[in-house]
C-alpha cells in the first residue's frame, strides 16, 4: 500500500488532486450530514428551524 501511494500519488505529482479530491468529498457529505439533520430537528442544528420553517433572507416588499 505504501508503496503503491508513493509510486502512483506522490511520484507522480498527483498529491494535490488527490487532496483536492479528498477535500471535496468531505465538504459534501459534512453538508448533506447537516442539512439532514437541520431537516429532521436533530442534533445540535435542532433550534436552526421556527415555525417549521427554515431561516431565510428577508424578501423584498415588492416580492412578497
Amino acid at each position: 500500500m505504501l508503496s503503491w501511494w508513493h509510486r502512483d500519488v506522490i511520484a507522480a505529482g498527483k498529491l494535490p488532486l488527490m487532496l483536492c479530491f479528498v477535500s471535496f468529498v468531505v465538504t459534501f457529505v459534512s453538508t448533506r450530514t447537516i442539512t439532514r439533520l437541520i431537516r429532521d430537528g436533530r442534533g445540535p442544528f435542532a433550534m436552526s428551524r421556527r415555525a417549521g420553517r427554515m431561516f431565510t433572507t428577508p424578501c423584498l416588499a415588492s416580492s412578497c
